[in-house]
């Protein structure tokens, strides 16, 4: 319970922060929340100019975060979500999972891709198959045809 109460409060906190975008003092939170932006960024391997226009924000917004002197606001954390598949309070708080719902989506999506081209596949397997075995009989001579 101690867990949710804190993040409660971590989240207003981050909230009030975010909903002015102003520069601002340092704080746990903020360098927390940096660092995760910082993780997004790295493993999409993205620089902070590309990170920046893939959210639709600018590079400095970006470098202020990730040391923590700047939180940006709900709509650029919401747009980090949308963009890379995290789980927004993750982004906010550290917790839950790193990638929720969207990953899953995106993984589940791909799963049906995969499912659709291997029963593709088997049919084209069965179709080569089928032209094997006509094109088999029709090398056979008259003779060996009758024998079959």
């Amino acid at each position: 319970m101690g867990d949710l109460f804190r993040n409660i409060r971590i989240f207003f906190n981050l909230y009030e922060i975010t909903s002015t975008q102003s520069v601002m003092k340092k704080t746990e939170e903020s360098v927390a929340l940096g660092r995760r932006i910082r993780q997004v960024r790295s493993e999409e391997g993205l620089n902070q100019a590309e990170f920046a226009k893939a959210i639709g924000s600018s590079r400095d917004t970006i470098a202020r975060s990730e040391i923590g002197n700047q939180n940006p606001n709900e709509k650029v954390l919401r747009q980090i979500c949308k963009a890379f598949g995290t789980n927004f309070m993750w982004l906010l708080t550290g917790d839950l999972e790193h990638h929720g719902k969207e990953a899953y989506d995106k993984l589940t999506e791909e799963s049906i891709r995969q499912k659709q081209v291997i029963l593709e596949q088997k049919a084209t397997i069965v179709a080569l198959e089928r032209t094997i075995t006509i094109l088999a009989s029709q090398l056979k001579g008259p003779d060996e045809r009758r024998s079959d």
